[in-house]
């Protein structure tokens, strides 16, 4: 008995701390882009280094969406947010958040998000320059961070 439990401890421990696709595949966070929307203009940010890729990915994690709500994202033309996670087998994960309220997941349904962690986001944007500006002083490589936000 003893000796199952080790072997499947083994065998999940690296899905466990890498992160699996349903299909068991381990899928790498190679970038994250996020779009901003105020009513004054358009902020875009693009990240590849691996502790900009993290901290998005644990603002995601810190969200906890619940309740689902009926929106009509055209009547927010301002104040929305698009993050788009990228993985290395080209797949695509795309967050919206409206305001600091809402979150959506992949064109889920709306959920509703704690303000004040909803606001943070951007704090994140005009914290963290853009990766284009800071690769100018560092080498580029692959980074390898793994699992991404909130299930929506």
């Amino acid at each position: 008995m003893k000796r199952n439990f080790l072997w499947l401890s083994v065998c999940l421990l690296p899905c466990l701390l890498l992160g699996c696709e349903k299909s068991g595949t381990i899928r790498v966070v190679t970038g994250v882009s996020i779009t901003a929307h105020t009513p004054d203009s358009t902020v875009q940010r693009h990240y590849s280094q691996d502790h900009n890729i993290s901290n998005v990915l644990n603002y995601l994690r810190l969200l906890d969406p619940y309740t689902s709500v009926e929106l009509d994202p055209e009547t927010f033309r301002s104040g929305d947010y698009e993050i788009i996670i990228s993985y290395s087998d080209g797949a695509h994960t795309v967050y919206r958040q409206i305001y600091q309220d809402y979150l959506q997941k992949d064109g889920g349904h709306w959920k509703r998000i704690d303000p004040e962690l909803g606001s943070r986001l951007q704090e994140l944007i005009e914290k963290i320059p853009d990766d284009e500006m800071t690769l100018a002083f560092s080498p580029k490589k692959t980074y390898n961070t793994q699992r991404c936000g909130p299930e929506v």
